[in-house]
């Protein structure tokens, strides 16, 4: 069905893998401060959380899924190479 959010979660997945910005719904806007994915790579379980209002803010990468998060400290990656450099270096998905 039309406006169901299908496009919304595309973006989102787009932005979490190194799009330099995101469109936000006005519905997202009211309720939402990052998004996340969690994945599996090689085996390894990752989650990938980034700042929807502020895409130059260091992008976060746990080793765990999401529900662990808390408790476990997070690799941080500037999302570009305009942006401060991050303390593991630059998130490029290419």
């Amino acid at each position: 069905d039309s406006d169901t959010g299908k496009s919304s979660i595309l973006e989102f997945i787009n932005y979490l893998l190194g799009a330099s910005s995101i469109e936000l719904a006005d519905e997202i806007i009211a309720s939402v401060e990052y998004a996340a994915l969690e994945l599996e790579i090689n085996g390894i379980d990752h989650t990938i959380k980034r700042d929807i209002f502020n895409p130059g803010k260091h992008i976060e990468v746990y080793r765990c899924i999401f529900s662990e998060c808390s408790k476990n400290f997070p690799q941080k990656y500037a999302p570009n190479f305009n942006s401060a450099v991050g303390a593991d270096g630059f998130f490029l998905t290419s």
